[in-house]
């Protein structure tokens, strides 16, 4: 049962949300973008390190009604070098996310979730400009056990928009060693399982947060900075067992920018160079691979 949930979990891999690692039981993940040159006649380059964890336990309310509380937590570092100097932000955004998972029938499944949290830098007393609210609801169909599509909304106020987002998933595995598996718009892979221990694939993710700055920063109140990254990449993902994994990849940053507003309006927008990141992720949880063992 618990193998089937996290199942259904994984094709909800959203980066970005306070779900974006419900495929695991606990993960941790690091990712570091060297320095890169703002666009335009600046000379100032930023590089980026980001952190994240998170650790779920879940409860089994009755037979088929499963909730899972998450802790989640993201740091975020960027430095800065221009020829005026160097400066250094250190961001950082614990959360806390109710996920409930609701089987109506073998093939039908409802999943909701409500999250909390904030993001900031902790340099004054926490107000609403640092709350991070989110929410969801998913439904997805089993065609069979190797292909399951699903569509929803979700909200996340780190977007900046009042409005829900359409949400599309899908998890396909479409021969004994290879699958597709993402929640469109934000993530998308291919993973081909080379060996029991070893699959390679191709990634596209989307991530963001919205960090609220305290009065002392800029010295100017209600200041937020949001960032966006797309990134594309190949990886390694390395199993022992089927419970442990440890995933190296690269992140060729497609699209990168970065907004500071003073409430809803942009006061600053810079977008930098494209660049090659580097990330690992471990994480504790069920592969999901069906069927027989790919071929030695």
């Amino acid at each position: 049962m618990l193998v089937t949930v996290f199942t259904l979990l994984l094709v909800l891999s959203f980066a970005p949300s306070a779900w974006a690692q419900a495929d695991s039981l606990a993960s941790v993940q690091g990712e570091l973008y060297p320095y890169a040159k703002r666009s335009g006649t600046s000379n100032d380059q930023i590089g980026v390190s980001i952190f994240r964890a998170s650790l779920g336990f879940p409860i089994f309310l009755s037979k088929k009604t499963l909730l899972i509380p998450t802790l989640g937590y993201e740091r975020f570092e960027a430095s800065i070098r221009s020829p005026s100097g160097n400066q250094s932000l250190l961001l950082q955004a614990p959360s806390l996310t109710m996920m409930l998972l609701q089987p109506l029938t073998e093939r039908i499944t409802l999943m909701g979730s409500v999250g909390v949290g904030f993001a900031s830098d902790f340099s004054a007393p926490l107000s609403e400009q640092d709350l991070l609210l989110s929410g969801m609801l998913v439904g997805i169909y089993k065609f069979s056990d190797s292909f399951s599509l699903g569509t929803g909304v979700s909200y996340d106020r780190r977007s900046g928009n009042l409005l829900p987002v359409p949400l599309g998933i899908m998890r396909w595995q479409m021969s004994e060693n290879a699958r597709l598996i993402g929640a469109i718009p934000a993530t998308l892979s291919f993973e081909y399982r080379v060996t029991p221990w070893l699959s390679s694939g191709f990634r596209a993710a989307f991530n963001g947060n919205r960090y609220h700055f305290g009065e002392g920063q800029f010295q100017q109140e209600r200041l937020q900075l949001a960032y966006s990254n797309v990134v594309l990449g190949p990886k390694l993902v390395f199993s022992v067992g089927d419970w442990i994994h440890l995933e190296a990849y690269a992140a060729v940053t497609a699209y990168r920018r970065y907004d500071v507003y003073s409430d809803r309006d942009s006061v600053a927008e810079l977008n930098l160079g494209p660049t090659m990141g580097y990330g690992l992720r471990m994480w504790i949880g069920p592969s999901f691979w069906k069927n027989a063992s790919p071929t030695q």
